[in-house]
């Protein structure tokens, strides 16, 4: 019999797009695959009900509620172009901008704009998202600058 506790998350999850996967503990269909590690029995992958029992936390559900809420932000169609060729999109009181430079892409939030480049558009965006997680980020662009307004996107 598999151990219940001293399971942990290995850093990973899979989205499988439907009920295509098997979880290894209870059998039961899974869309979001977790994958959980044991000193003694090696590695599981398993649905989020069973990595919260085996792990004895919510982190799975954390984790995957965070998965939605960044593949949302990614692909959300309030995503626009300026003239300028960046690409914009309002994240609460912030406007977030994909700005294209002569190395990259670079991200702006508010009226500060970031140092530096990433290669595609899709990982300026998951820069972004992350910064716009990250309080100490937040708390920083509050004391730095006011929020930029709907008008500032041209």
């Amino acid at each position: 019999m598999i151990s219940q506790t001293d399971w942990a998350f290995d850093g990973q999850e899979n989205d499988l797009g439907g009920e295509d996967g098997v979880c290894d503990k209870c059998g039961s269909p899974l869309r979001y695959e977790h994958f959980l590690s044991h000193e003694k029995w090696g590695t599981l992958t398993v649905g989020t009900n069973c990595a919260e029992r085996l792990t004895e936390s919510k982190e799975a559900t954390r984790r995957l509620r965070l998965k939605l809420k960044r593949d949302a932000f990614l692909h959300s169609d309030g995503w626009s172009e300026s003239a300028n060729g960046a690409t914009n999109k309002k994240c609460g009181h912030w406007i977030t901008s994909i700005n294209p430079s002569a190395s990259g892409f670079v991200v702006g939030i508010g009226q500060i704009k970031g140092k530096k480049s990433y290669t595609t558009v899709a990982k300026a965006k998951s820069a972004a998202f992350e910064a716009l997680q990250d309080k100490s980020v937040l708390e920083y662009l509050r004391k730095k600058k006011r929020p930029t307004s709907n008008s500032d996107i041209a």
